[in-house]
């Protein structure tokens, strides 16, 4: 949506996924023209213009086009040379503020680095595993390696959105979340209870010491 404000500004609020390809918008602005009927004046053969009512101005609606080129962040500001308040070469600029929908999946950290949390299983995290994550452009295949601990994060070069200062794209980070099962089936509580006798970890061996 876009909200015009009376400094000749605007609020447009993209997705992520837009501010990582880039986009365009189609958008309708409210301007003020010339009467060409009175020519300004207000007045034509001593009575008030019956087009403008005596004001001069008419108030219409036109169409704009707005790039949004990729790389855009939180509070981004764009402007369009010629398309703000006034009239004709008094015209002044639009300036247009990004602001970024709320993802779902994903967050935007500094540097236009993205973060999201994959949930995988125990086993997963113990064996290891090759699992799909989805990124701002496509889904990737990503090596989970035997013995990932929950929290453990891992990077996927270039995956982020553009960073301008930088001129080069963000990365995306993966963190992992192990999900341990509720509700199992005999047969596993039975391989768990057989897993539990041969187990060598003792995750609070140096906490007794």
């Amino acid at each position: 949506k876009i909200n015009l404000t009376p400094s000749g500004g605007s609020t447009y609020t993209i997705t992520l996924e837009e501010a990582f390809n880039g986009t365009q918008k189609e958008i309708t602005l409210p301007i003020e023209e010339t009467c060409k009927i009175c020519e300004g004046t207000g007045i034509i053969n001593h009575h008030n213009c019956n087009v403008c009512k005596g004001k001069g101005i008419l108030s219409t609606n036109k169409p704009l086009t707005v790039k949004i080129p990729p790389g855009v962040t939180q509070n981004s500001r764009l402007s369009i040379k010629g398309e703000g308040h006034g009239s004709g070469v008094m015209r002044g600029d639009l300036y247009i503020n990004i602001t970024l929908e709320k993802h779902y999946f994903f967050e935007l950290e500094e540097n236009n680095d993205v973060v999201c949390h994959m949930p995988i299983t125990v086993t997963e995290a113990i064996l290891g595993s090759d699992i799909e994550v989805p990124t701002l452009k496509n889904h990737v295949r990503m090596k989970i390696p035997a013995g990932t601990q929950p929290g453990q994060s891992f990077r996927l070069k270039q995956r982020g959105l553009f960073d301008k200062k930088r001129d080069v794209m963000g990365d995306q980070y993966v963190k992992i979340d192990v999900v341990i099962p509720k509700n199992l089936t005999n047969r596993e509580k039975e391989l768990y209870a057989e897993l539990a006798l041969i187990e060598r970890l003792d995750p609070r061996e140096k906490i007794y010491r």
